[in-house]
């Protein structure tokens, strides 16, 4: 038994867990961008909170880029041609 019962049924089924995923990923990266700007207001108070400590004038806020490199994920290399074949 297949679901859906038809020939394209694989292909229908695929789309919607792709579609899923997607949702999922949506929802997790901008959770992800919350979290970073959350992050980036903490790095901001330390600063300040460190400037006061010390007895002196608080820094400016930083408007540039985050100290840490966003690094994407590594991918598998696509191989296109003779699925057989290792010379491609």
């Amino acid at each position: 038994m297949t679901l859906g019962g038809e020939e394209g049924s694989s292909v229908s089924i695929l789309a919607r867990a792709t579609a899923a995923l997607n949702t999922d990923l949506e929802g997790v990266t901008t959770e992800l961008v919350r979290t970073q700007d959350r992050l980036m207001e903490a790095h901001d108070r330390i600063r300040q909170l460190e400037a006061q400590l010390a007895g002196g004038a608080p820094p400016p806020a930083q408007e540039e880029e985050p100290p840490f490199p966003a690094l994407s994920p590594l991918r598998k290399k696509l191989r296109f041609g003779n699925i057989t074949s290792l010379e491609d």
